[in-house]
């Protein structure tokens, strides 16, 4: 997230597997930028959730598996600092059995 907002700040994208990082962090940093976010936790919950979303839409085994309650798609991000998960959202069924 860092060297996306980074590279946004100042135009300079880095090289490498990094950038192919930034690459795909940068629309969900854009949005939420359009949107009025401002802080890291905001943009990380946002392409979390965005992920999830593309998943949905672009695999129809997982869109298939969801509606048949054989798979869910969890928004989660997790706090290196002290290890917390923090759940953003899901889509599909995530009750125990």
């Amino acid at each position: 997230m860092g060297a996306t907002l980074d590279a946004l700040d100042t135009g300079e994208v880095p090289g490498g597997y990094i950038r192919d990082l930034v690459v795909r962090v940068m629309p969900s940093i854009l949005g939420g930028r359009k949107d009025g976010l401002s802080r890291v936790d905001e943009f990380e919950a946002r392409h979390v959730e965005e992920t999830g979303t593309k998943l949905l839409q672009r695999s129809q085994v997982v869109a298939d598996a969801v509606k048949a309650k054989k798979l869910a798609i969890v928004y989660l991000t997790y706090k290196l600092a002290d290890g917390r998960v923090v759940l953003h959202g899901h889509v599909g069924d995530i009750d125990n059995p």
